[in-house]
């Protein structure tokens, strides 16, 4: 069954997640921590999909909300705005002409500071955005 886009499976009275149940089952432990999904995709429970991850890992690289298509930015006027959070602070980057400006400040913050848990959306390319963080 699916509950907010996660995988859950019924075992004798309790639900459990199956991301969880997949790690315990490679590992033969139970994970200590959260699990995240290193594409996003909550549905794709391969082990190499999986990693633990602290709940603030957790949240940097979740999907993104919001008026812009890009995660960080937001209309200011006519111009957009990005912001990151840094140790649970919001740290402005800039306000950029294009949605598209505000988005790679952002990207180029979020691999900076986040690492392998920043989000990367669907179709970039971590070497191409660090390529083009050189130029």
């Amino acid at each position: 069954m699916m509950n907010q886009g996660y995988c859950w499976i019924r075992v004798g009275k309790q639900c459990l997640l199956g991301h969880r149940i997949a790690w315990a089952l490679h590992f033969g432990e139970w994970p200590d921590g959260e699990i995240d999904h290193r594409d996003g995709d909550k549905t794709n429970n391969a082990i190499s999909n999986l990693r633990i991850a602290t709940r603030g890992q957790n949240i940097i690289s979740r999907k993104l909300r919001g008026v812009s298509k890009f995660k960080g930015v937001s209309r200011s006027g006519k111009k957009w705005r990005t912001y990151i959070r840094v140790n649970g602070r919001a740290v402005y980057l800039g306000t950029f002409e294009r949605e598209e400006e505000a988005a790679e400040a952002y990207l180029r913050a979020a691999l900076e500071v986040h690492g392998d848990f920043a989000f990367v959306p669907r179709g970039r390319v971590r070497s191409t955005v660090i390529i083009s963080m050189a130029a």
